[in-house]
């Protein structure tokens, strides 16, 4: 049975956001690639951990990245994509 990440977990307890330095920082991030989920990053104390949502990822599992945005050029290079900036 697969997890609804949309809905705490049994003695979960929900905080969806942080306040840093006056601006709101999310604690979780959906990571996609090529518009498939590449797995979603999490944040702890160390960083943003990541969890592969497919097999194709499990090379970057339990990885910690300093922020979501270190996490999605990961997962563009195991798959061979070229991540450009927005201007």
């Amino acid at each position: 049975m697969k997890r609804d990440f949309s809905k705490p977990a049994f003695g979960e307890t929900v905080k969806p956001m942080t306040i840093k330095e006056g601006r709101a920082v999310l604690d979780r991030y959906i990571i996609e690639v090529n518009s498939r989920t590449a797995g979603i990053v999490v944040r702890n104390p160390k960083g943003y951990c990541f969890f592969a949502s497919s097999n194709r990822f499990n090379r970057l599992e339990g990885q910690l990245f300093r922020n979501a945005r270190e996490a999605e050029r990961a997962a563009h290079r195991l798959v061979g994509g070229d991540v450009k900036e927005a201007a």
